[in-house]
């Protein structure tokens, strides 16, 4: 795929020599924040109560499924316009600004169902908190596609920055309301607003600046990126239904305190994935930037690091993830131990699906990983909706935990076909692998690392 119209602007992701500083960064940028999400769900947990604990959890998936719904793949299609083809960064940063406002103005079409909503999944909650849920959309969909801007041209420290101190206004908002306060579930939800509102506002002028962008969108430009996200937001729409789509069916069969149990289940669970996710935001770029012959070794070396870590890590939450529970969110937030055992192997299994899926998109190959995500869909549905009327929120779990894989499992068969490598790679831990973190640990404590 070519665009209309390219310039000689190299992407600054396509220099080499950064990868393991620029994952690292991002790495301890995601655990920093993601210790202050922990905190923040803590204090939500303990002082709202099971009940609207379940109730903030789906008015903050709100948003995020309609901007998942939304989106078009722009993301990803920035990436690939700036890193494969060379187009111009401000020509695209432009283009992103006006459909994120546009389809920002899509989602208020959901309005007029906020009684709908209202009585079958939010418990009759205030009309204003399904406002102010889709009044973010626009916010998420700026963040998203100026975020990528920057990932693009490999600016990974201004992402980061940007990161840490979103998680900490929302972290410092929460304990003022609730602890100082003493407010309840609208206050604590206004704070969310205010912070994702703030933090998708904030980088439109530092996109500018970087880009020396202006608001005149290229319709030839605009037309070749919606033509690539397209494909990718299809794959990226399974992807966060497949994530997310059991929380509302567990709303619908078993109330809000029983998502309040399961949300917390596999937020814990998903702690292992933030091994994979700042490899995949690092490594999307530089795959795109690459030969497809390079691309397969690199795809095979780093999902084999990543498998690695992550089983490790998920052996570590097993072992103390009781006691988490009952020292951060007490005893009543215990039935969430079962759930998070069985869904840790899926969890697992997804990290490697979304590596892989970085491989088909840096080739212009979604399609493979739709029908992947498609199959793995259609699963997951099926078996909640057996599942969960027999086995509660372990019944949501064991259905993730089985879908993801056929998921995987679809995905590494196709993976093998194209690239001709052997599977056995990805599993097959080297003695230069270890020798590659014994270099790696001294080369990092040797001297700070540049921002």
């Amino acid at each position: 795929m070519t665009a209309p119209v390219e310039t000689t602007e190299a992407p600054r992701s396509a220099a080499g020599g950064r990868f393991s500083a620029d994952v690292l960064l991002v790495f301890l940028t995601m655990g920093l924040t993601r210790s202050m999400e922990v905190v923040t769900g803590v204090l939500t947990a303990r002082l709202l109560g099971p009940h609207d604990r379940g109730l903030y959890s789906l008015l903050v998936m709100i948003p995020t499924t309609l901007e998942s719904l939304l989106k078009l793949g722009i993301a990803p299609a920035n990436v690939y316009m700036i890193c494969r083809n060379r187009v111009s960064s401000a020509h695209v940063a432009a283009n992103s600004v006006v459909l994120a406002l546009a389809l920002g103005a899509v989602a208020l079409l959901v309005l007029p169902f906020h009684d709908v909503l209202g009585a079958t999944l939010l418990d009759h909650v205030d009309d204003w908190h399904l406002t102010l849920a889709v009044l973010l959309v626009p916010f998420h969909l700026l963040s998203t596609y100026m975020t990528s801007v920057l990932y693009a041209l490999n600016l990974f420290p201004i992402v980061n920055r940007r990161t840490i101190l979103a998680a900490g206004l929302r972290l410092a908002g929460t304990a003022l309301v609730l602890v100082a306060l003493q407010k309840g579930l609208f206050e604590v939800f206004l704070v969310h607003v205010a912070v994702m509102a703030l933090a998708g506002v904030w980088l439109v002028p530092v996109v500018w600046r970087v880009t020396a962008a202006s608001l005149r969108p290229n319709a030839a430009i605009a037309s070749a990126t919606v033509g690539f996200g397209l494909k990718s937001h299809l794959q990226t729409l399974l992807t966060a239904l497949h994530l997310r789509l059991d929380h509302f069916i567990i709303a619908f069969y078993l109330g809000s305190a029983e998502v309040a149990f399961y949300a917390i289940a596999t937020h814990i669970a998903e702690l292992i994935s933030g091994i994979h996710r700042p490899v995949s935001v690092v490594l999307y770029p530089r795959l795109a930037a690459t030969s497809e012959a390079r691309m397969h070794e690199t795809t095979i070396t780093v999902a084999r690091h990543v498998l690695l870590l992550e089983a490790a890590a998920a052996i570590g939450v097993a072992v103390v993830a009781k006691w988490v529970i009952l020292l951060l969110y007490g005893r009543d937030y215990l039935p969430a131990v079962a759930p998070l055992f069985i869904v840790l192997p899926g969890v697992l299994m997804f990290s490697l699906f979304n590596l892989l899926a970085r491989n088909f998109m840096s080739r212009n190959q979604q399609q493979v990983t739709i029908v992947a995500g498609a199959v793995g869909l259609v699963a997951n549905v099926v078996l909640n909706l057996i599942l969960i009327p027999r086995l509660g929120i372990s019944g949501a779990a064991l259905a993730s935990t089985v879908s993801y894989s056929l998921a995987t499992v679809i995905l590494l068969v196709s993976f093998r076909r194209v690239s001709g490598a052997s599977l056995v790679g990805l599993v097959k831990v080297e003695k230069s692998d270890l020798t590659f973190y014994v270099r790696l640990l001294a080369r990092f404590t040797a001297r700070p690392i540049a921002a």
